[in-house]
């Protein structure tokens, strides 16, 4: 589709919901939980595999807006030059927002404790959902990615 020019404006939004427990319990001279440690153990990776695919993401967009760059330079000096050809090659730029939502990203400390500690199950109750889906429309319009999209197409 970008390379049909369908799309211009490539907008990716993450959303890392990951909490944590108890902070303090490295400080008790308890063992963890089983539950503890299975829940350490599997939130560490995922949030290094969202990093990872974030940048093999914004890699990917780099390279394809160098291609574009590049073939465009290349025509030019052929341009130039009166070369008679020319790279007809179907690769368009692509303009990348990406937006990483955390709940590290909150600025008041009580806020973030708050949301890093809700429990992670599918049955909350509705006023913390709507305390979510608020601090995620939050989060999304604090976010670079997201304010240089609004700038750049006209919205507040």
């Amino acid at each position: 589709m970008i390379n049909n020019e369908i799309i211009e404006k490539l907008v990716i939004i993450v959303v890392n919901a990951a909490t944590y427990h108890d902070p303090k319990r490295d400080k008790k001279p308890k063992v963890p939980k089983v539950l503890d440690v299975l829940t350490s153990a599997s939130t560490i990776p995922l949030s290094n595999y969202t990093y990872d695919t974030i940048q093999l993401v914004k890699h990917r967009i780099d390279e394809l807006n160098e291609s574009v760059l590049l073939r465009e330079q290349c025509n030019k000096i052929m341009t130039d030059n009166n070369c008679p050809a020319k790279l007809e090659d179907k690769l368009y730029k692509v303009d990348l927002y990406l937006s990483h939502l955390t709940f590290d990203a909150i600025k008041d400390d009580e806020t973030r404790h708050w949301f890093k500690t809700l429990p992670t199950n599918f049955k909350l109750p509705g006023e913390t959902v709507d305390k979510l889906k608020e601090m995620g429309k939050t989060l999304l319009q604090e976010s670079k990615g997201f304010e240089t999209l609004m700038e750049e197409i006209g919205t507040d």
